[in-house]
This record gives C-alpha cells, structure tokens and sequence, in this order.
C-alpha cells in the first residue's frame, strides 16, 4: 500500500517544460545554462521561446534577443555581463513583480541577528609615564567608488559594393531600363556612395519615317542615413547625377547626332534587411533634370521628338554586399 501511494504522488506531479532557446545563426558569447537558470530563478518558467542573435562587434559582442513582443538590442565586451542582460530583459516580460521582489535587497531590519561575541575582560590601566600623547588626527573618508562606465564600441567603417537595376520613367521618351553600379563606405547610420547609371530603352515614335534613339551615361554622388530596426534598415539619400543624355536620330538623309548636359539633383529611399553580408534592396528614386532639353527635327516639319520632363522617376531592385574592416 506504501508504494502505491508513493507511486501515485509521483505520477500527480507535474512536470516543467525545459526553457527553449532558439539562435538565428551559430551560437556565440551566452552562457545558455546560466541563462536558463536566472530567468527561472528570477520569474519562473517562460511562456515561449527566446529567440537570440549574436554579432562580433569592435570591442565585443552584439545580442539581439526577442521574446513574445519584446526586442532588443544589447552591446558590451563581457559574456557574463550579456548572459545577465538578456537574462534580466526575458524575466521582466515573464513576470515583472516577481523579478523585482526577487532584485529587491534585503533591509537590515530583515536580516538574522549575528551572534554576538562574549566580552573580554578589561586590562587593567597602566600608570602613565611621560608626556601626554597628542590627540589623534581625524582620519579623511576614502572617497566613494566611482560607477563602472559601460563601453562602448566605436562604429566602425564599412565598404559596400551594389549592382542594380529598374525601371525608367520620363530619361526617354518610350520609357526605359537603369542600370547601376555603386561603391560607398559606412560608418554607423551614416553612408557616403558613388556610382553610374545607364539609362536604356527603345527608340521614339516615328514621325514621317524619322525617329531617334536616346540614352542617358552620368555618374552619380549620394549621402544616406539609415533607419535601423531589428531586421530592416530604410535608407534615405540626397543624391546628385551629372553626365550627357544622347540623341541618334535615324532616317535623314544628313543625320546629325546630339548631346546635351545632364544634370539632375535627387532623393531616394530604399529598403534593405539588416543582417547578412549580400543582402536585396528595393529603391525608389526620382530626380529633377536642370536642364530640360527639347529634342526637335525642323525639317519637313516633322517637330519634337522628345523633350525632357521637370521630374524622372526610377524604381528597382539591387543587392549590395557589406563588407567587414
């Protein structure tokens, strides 16, 4: 009959879940035991995953923990101080009371009576010989320790490279393919670039049997800042482009080709993932010709065949690689 009962008792008790930890990529810097143990220790058991990510940055690691609806981001160049953090970011969502009772120190009042040592007896005064002794001097308070101040790691300088390619809308008079190259440095949200840009697409329509075929060749110069997330980072870019946009016409009998100077200030947005080092991007431009130059034929009245709008829109895609310095 004992055993029956021990055998039901343990049969009733119900078991924990492990706490779960997932990585987004190899594992690195955090102490997964010594995790699992103070979250528990601090607010109990997790109610889900605890999804983690970790980088190698100047002068330390990068930890990216998200549990439920909670993300963060946390630097610092020891593991041990990094197990904590994360530790302490996952127990305040598990139960935020409980953690800060288990934190909360305890008061003096609160702690157990020492025992006292027993009192030794006391010697019995010496006669005095000689001058008095000079009173003793105040002896100064050492100062107060100064507070650890956390490091910081210095943001680094970052070479990129990006191909991409996209629509055109207004360079030509058909419309038309860009095509991009770009080479640029990073230095935290900060991002200088330069570049190309071809613009490409089919001929006018023909008037009188006469068309022409246009093109646009310019480098380009843009400065960016980036807006970062977790997982996406947005850049938003003041860009400039300086080159010759092309006319070929076809069906005179003395063709003669024209150039005309391109010249056109621009913004740009685009989206990106954050992590990884090739990554797409998806962009959307648009730029302002200065220069509005009107492409006409005079000769039997055939008119213009292209004219160059107050505004160019672009959109694509890319993919750019990062690079680590």
């Amino acid at each position: 009959m004992p055993f029956a009962l021990l055998a039901l008792a343990l049969s009733g008790a119900p078991a924990q879940a492990p706490v779960e930890v997932r990585w987004a990529g190899e594992p690195a810097c955090i102490d997964e035991a010594a995790l699992k143990a103070q979250i528990v220790e601090l607010a109990g058991q997790p109610r889900a995953p605890i999804e983690l990510s970790a980088a190698q940055v100047e002068g330390g690691w990068q930890i990216g923990v998200r549990y439920e609806v909670v993300e963060r981001v946390v630097e610092a160049p020891d593991c041990g101080v990094l197990t904590d953090a994360v530790a302490l970011i996952v127990a305040v969502r598990v139960d935020a009371i409980q953690t800060a009772v288990a934190l909360e120190p305890v008061s003096p009042s609160e702690r157990a009576p020492q025992p006292q040592p027993e009192p030794k007896p006391e010697p019995k005064p010496e006669p005095k010989v000689g001058p008095e002794p000079s009173p003793a001097q105040p002896t100064r308070a050492a100062p107060p320790p100064r507070a650890h101040e956390p490091v910081r790691a210095r943001p680094r300088v970052t070479p990129t490279l990006m191909v991409g390619a996209g629509g055109d809308l207004g360079s030509l008079p058909r419309g038309g393919v860009v095509l991009r190259l770009d080479a640029g440095v990073r230095r935290g949200a900060l991002e200088a670039d330069a570049g190309a840009i071809a613009t490409l697409g089919p001929a006018s329509q023909a008037r009188q049997g006469v068309r022409a075929s246009f093109r646009v060749f310019a480098g380009l110069a843009q400065a960016c800042w980036r807006l970062e997330s977790a997982r996406v980072e947005v850049p938003l870019c003041g860009r400039a482009e300086l080159g010759v946009v092309q006319a070929r016409p076809e069906g005179l009998e003395r063709p003669n080709a024209r150039d005309g100077l391109w010249v056109a200030p621009g913004i740009r947005a685009a989206i990106a993932p954050r992590r990884g080092r090739f990554a797409p991007e998806g962009f959307l431009e648009a730029a302002a010709p200065l220069r509005r130059h009107v492409f006409e034929v005079s000769e039997a009245s055939i008119g213009v065949l292209h004219r160059l709008p107050p505004a160019v829109l672009r959109v694509g895609i890319a993919l750019r690689w990062r690079g680590q310095v």
